[in-house]
C-alpha cells in the first residue's frame, strides 16, 4: 500500500510540473501575427532582412517572415549579451520582447512600424 501512495504522489506531482512548465511555454509568432500582440511580450521569430547601428550606439534590426517585417531595437543600455553573429542578413532571428507600435513623421507623412523591444540583448538569438 505504501508504495502505491508513493507512486501516485509521485506521478501527481510529475504532472504538476508537467502543467507547469508548459504554461511557461509561449510558441514563437510570425512577424505577420504581430499586430494582434501589441502591448504584450511574445517570442518572434523571422530573418533578418537589414541591419542599421545608430550613432549612439544602439542597433536596428529589420525582420521578415516575407509578408510582414518588424523591427528589433536593441538600444546601447540594453546590448550586453548580444550574438554578433545574429546581426546578418539571411539569419533566423528569434526575439522575446515587448511588441509596440513605432509612429514617426517623415516629411508630410505618418509612418508606423511595428517593434519587437526586447529588455536585453541575451533575448535575442539565431
Amino acid at each position: 500500500m505504501r508504495n502505491l501512495t508513493e507512486l501516485s504522489l509521485l506521478t501527481a506531482g510529475a504532472g504538476i510540473l508537467m502543467l507547469l512548465a508548459l504554461s511557461f511555454y509561449q510558441p514563437a509568432v510570425e512577424v505577420s501575427e504581430l499586430e494582434k500582440y501589441v502591448g504584450g511580450v511574445v517570442n518572434a521569430k523571422g530573418v533578418v532582412t537589414g541591419v542599421r547601428n545608430s550613432t549612439h550606439g544602439h542597433v536596428f534590426i529589420t525582420i521578415s517572415d516575407g509578408k510582414s517585417k518588424a523591427v528589433v531595437p536593441i538600444f546601447n543600455t540594453s546590448a550586453e549579451g548580444l550574438d554578433a553573429g545574429c546581426l546578418e542578413r539571411g539569419v533566423e532571428l528569434r526575439v522575446r520582447g515587448r511588441v509596440e507600435w513605432y509612429v514617426y513623421r517623415r516629411g508630410k507623412e505618418t509612418v508606423r512600424q511595428l517593434e519587437v523591444i526586447p529588455e536585453r540583448g541575451g533575448d535575442v538569438s539565431c
